[in-house]
């Protein structure tokens, strides 16, 4: 809809909206957090980078780390301003900045809050997230989309886990191959890393068989596609990756 030469309306997509005041554009970037009820930061933005020392959004990805996601949406500039978020949390870790924390799943139904923070100024708002009732006439229950939410989870961790490792690995293979004169010990542990990257990552060339990366968003992506709780299918696939993921780790040398 709204494509160029169509007729139809450009409607924005289903969000929040968040609008607020400034008196005059902060001296120091604008870091917006969306919180659970439980008060836990899932995904958190800012309206420009910001200095490690700054930061203060953690989120537990089975690896701490600390993160805002820099947007032009969110404005810093004196007067009313309106951001809008998607409804969705802190999507997995890739290498790539573009990429990273991109693409989560949708929050569940229930309570959040929205906290802006403009230099030593805290605003906060609290919000409720409802089913949308086509869902539920589809015969979709709040149980069905918390079981998906706590699913894609799941998988989203082990996407970063997976991500993380081939960081990792491909770090290590770049500082081997960087030596000029190779122990056999060096040697043997370059050959064990190239034999456990090719495990994870999908040979360049076409219709070649996915690797556990790929293997790994492709139920992710499965799983996003619609409101519905897991099925025996994606939950044996899930076990089976995880499986593969920890016999790689295994053989990975230190």
């Amino acid at each position: 809809s709204g494509a160029w030469g169509s007729d139809r309306p450009d409607y924005p997509r289903p969000s929040v909206i968040l609008d607020y005041y400034l008196p005059e554009k902060s001296k120091t970037p604008l870091k917006l957090e969306i919180r659970d009820a439980a008060g836990v930061v899932l995904t958190a933005f800012s309206s420009d980078s910001i200095p490690q020392s700054q930061e203060g959004a953690e989120r537990d990805m089975g690896t701490n780390f600390t993160e805002f996601l820099v947007t032009e949406s969110l404005k810093n500039e004196g007067g009313m301003n309106r951001f809008r978020w998607d409804m969705t949390q802190a999507g997995p870790w890739f290498s790539s900045e573009r990429r990273r924390y991109r693409n989560g799943p949708m929050v569940k139904p229930g309570q959040y809050t929205a906290v802006l923070t403009a230099g030593n100024q805290k605003s906060s708002q609290s919000f409720d997230l409802a089913m949308d009732p086509r869902v539920l006439e589809a015969g979709v229950t709040e149980a069905d989309v918390n079981a998906q939410v706590d699913f894609q989870l799941k998988i989203r961790d082990k996407i970063t886990e997976t991500n993380r490792l081939q960081q990792r690995i491909e770090d290590s293979i770049t500082e081997l191959k960087g030596k000029k004169n190779p122990s056999q010990a060096e040697q043997s542990r370059l050959e064990a890393l190239e034999e456990g990257l090719s495990r994870i990552e999908t040979e360049e060339g076409i219709y070649m068989q996915p690797m556990l990366a790929d293997q790994w968003r492709y139920l992710y992506s499965m799983m996003n596609q619609a409101d519905q709780a897991p099925g025996k299918d994606a939950l044996d696939r899930y076990t089976a990756l995880s499986e593969l993921l920890e016999s790689i780790k295994s053989e990975i040398p230190n």
